[in-house]
């Protein structure tokens, strides 16, 4: 019962079939909004899921628990279901609904990435206990970056708009002086104590294995593209995990020994580099599809100083230094 929300009350009831099962969006919140895009584009994203691990789904009936609410978001996955919230004005602006059908194709995603593919440990749960898992930048990192390839896979969200979120996702992991400090495994073991805990000095010393998880996930993706010739990619490494364990759980070594066994011995130098270690992804790594990172102002016009002060107003409306980042003036 822990995994199986339960909702009950006044709501709006859209069923749909994909893949042969039936599916249902359950809207709380949203009277006098039309849901009409949403509707005619979470199928195409459940499909484009499907089709990377080339069986059939792991479920009989999935349900999203969808909740209205004004100037808040997030999410959480079930087993079977997925409860979202969002705030409903977002459905009109065309950026923010792309994050939108992003946080929708995040927590479906999670049905294979954390509910099934999980190391052993972390199911079923020692709900008494904190556990620590030095993997979350493949459970959590891996879903973020399937997330936006879902949304251009599916064709719900245009190539461009994703590869700008990826490209503002590197722009902001440069200004954070703690990428050099804390490895991919250490911000996953520490999770506990440092990214949920945050304060005036975390950009100094936390990385968020969700941020740099996905471009980490990118960059490998790439690279088993370019060792493979493009015969395989992080799709090829997905469907091995679960052919190999299932719903079973799996060891801790068993995401590097499957991105070995797709890409080659190579692969063991990029893990030590970017997931155990704290060097930058290359630039080059773009090269294999053709495209290349700049790292240059959109327009000269909003070129500022650079101070290292991180600020925000606060609600008596005066700045508030929330940072000053390592190494800055």
């Amino acid at each position: 019962m822990v995994d199986s929300p339960v909702e009950a009350g006044h709501f709006q009831r859209y069923i749909f079939e994909a893949c042969d099962v039936r599916h249902e969006l359950i809207f709380t919140g949203f009277e006098d909004v039309d849901l009409s895009a949403l509707v005619h584009d979470i199928p195409r994203i459940v499909e484009a899921a499907q089709s990377i691990f080339q069986s059939p789904l792991p479920y009989t009936r999935y349900v999203f628990l969808v909740h209205g609410q004004v100037q808040s978001g997030g999410g959480l996955e079930h087993r079977n279901s997925a409860s979202i919230m969002f705030d409903p004005f977002m459905l009109h602006d065309p950026e923010k609904y792309s994050r939108i059908l992003g946080l929708f194709a995040h927590e479906y995603f999670h049905l294979w990435n954390v509910k099934r593919l999980r190391p052993t440990y972390l199911g079923p749960f020692d709900y008494q206990h904190e556990v620590y898992t030095p993997l979350l930048w493949v459970l959590e990192g891996w879903t973020d970056y399937y997330a936006w390839i879902l949304l251009a896979r599916s064709g719900v969200v245009e190539s461009g708009r994703v590869l700008d979120y990826f490209a503002e996702a590197f722009r902001q992991l440069d200004l954070i002086p703690a990428r050099h400090q804390q490895s991919l495994t250490q911000s996953s073991f520490d999770t506990w104590i440092k990214l949920y805990r945050p304060d005036g000095n975390t950009p100094n010393n936390t990385i968020s294995y969700y941020h740099k998880g996905a471009l980490v996930a990118l960059a490998l993706d790439l690279s088993l593209r370019r060792a493979t010739g493009g015969r395989e990619s992080l799709d090829s490494v997905l469907r091995v995990l679960w052919t190999s364990y299932g719903d079973q759980g799996y060891p801790d070594t068993a995401v590097d020994s499957a991105l070995v066994q797709i890409g080659g011995p190579f692969m063991r130098q990029l893990l030590d580099q970017w997931v155990y270690g704290t060097e930058d992804i290359p630039d080059d790594v773009f090269d294999t599809v053709g495209l290349k990172l700049l790292r240059e102002f959109k327009n000269l016009s909003q070129k500022v100083p650079y101070t290292g002060i991180v600020a925000e107003q606060s609600a008596a409306h005066s700045v508030v230094i929330k940072h000053v980042l390592k190494g800055s003036p």
